[in-house]
């Protein structure tokens, strides 16, 4: 095994030393002529090695080259023009990485009309109230209307004290980021956190996101 390494050595040192690519007639006749052509031989091969190297280091320095440009205090303005160039970096570290929901947050909710309609007043309830509500017909509606209204009241209390407290919970979170939210991002993110419970929804009329003069409204 030893031996056949060392012949295949062999052949290659002696392919190597007798490389020959400007072969002619006369080097075939004369030794200078074989000698010369053999060293001319090798100085190509070595210059074009070195001239593959140098191309191959000049293509990756130019895939890898990067410039790195900081802007200090960047506007929002500032920001938003970068991000639509679709940088392969773009990073926006911020000053705070912490802050309380209701620091850039504000609030307006619109209710169901039902839950600031008469219908779920004191005075409509006991409008039904009558000491001849006994001598009415069972099926007739205004002797079930105050225990309908009365739980309709309740039902509303409790949704508007809920999102109360939900929106109380909120306001007391923080938000934790390392860097900039693009507007969609936070949009969505304070959208998914603020979404109410299928129960209280019910007696939403409107309740909408959106960012606007570097204030996150909930309106």
């Amino acid at each position: 095994m030893m031996q056949s390494l060392a012949n295949i050595a062999n052949r290659i040192r002696t392919f190597v030393l007798q490389l020959n690519l400007f072969e002619d007639e006369r080097t075939r006749l004369d030794q200078f002529h074989l000698r010369t052509a053999i060293i001319s031989t090798r100085v190509y091969v070595t210059l074009l090695t070195l001239a593959v190297i140098v191309v191959l280091v000049a293509l990756i320095s130019l895939e890898t080259q990067s410039e790195a440009i900081i802007i200090r205090n960047p506007s929002e303005a500032n920001y938003q023009t970068l991000l639509k160039k679709n940088l392969a970096q773009l990073l926006c570290p911020c000053s705070r990485i912490t802050i309380p929901y209701g620091n850039f947050t504000s609030t307006a909710i619109a209710y169901h009309p039902v839950c600031s309609s008469v219908f779920v007043t004191n005075d409509w309830i006991r409008h039904f109230f009558s000491s001849d509500i006994g001598k009415l017909y069972q099926p007739d509606f205004r002797v079930l209307a105050s225990s309908y209204f009365q739980l309709l009241a309740a039902l509303c209390f409790h949704a508007k004290r809920s999102v109360h407290d939900a929106l109380d919970d909120f306001d007391s979170e923080t938000l934790i980021t390392p860097s900039v939210f693009t507007q969609d991002n936070l949009n969505s993110y304070i959208q998914e956190k603020t979404s109410a419970n299928d129960y209280p929804r019910q007696f939403i009329a409107n309740s909408n996101t959106h960012i606007s003069n570097n204030k996150y409204n909930r309106s």
